[in-house]
């Protein structure tokens, strides 16, 4: 296996996770400690973290098609 082969399935799993896990739970564990009294994650994380999600599987589909 070389190592596009590694980091294409790597960044599938990473980008599958952001799309498919709840996004108050990624915001739980990344960014509640840096709120008061949050009640949850804004609309603007949530779309970021799907589109980034989304980014992440296409970049991990292209490093194992072409690697």
């Amino acid at each position: 296996m070389t190592h596009e082969m590694i980091a294409g399935i790597v960044l599938c799993v990473m980008g599958a996770c952001l799309v498919f896990l709840s996004p108050v739970k990624i915001w739980s564990v990344t960014d509640k400690w840096k709120t008061r009294g949050g009640e949850g994650p804004s609309r603007a994380f949530r779309i970021v973290t799907g589109l980034l999600g989304i980014i992440m599987i296409v970049a991990g589909c292209g490093l194992l098609i072409l690697g």
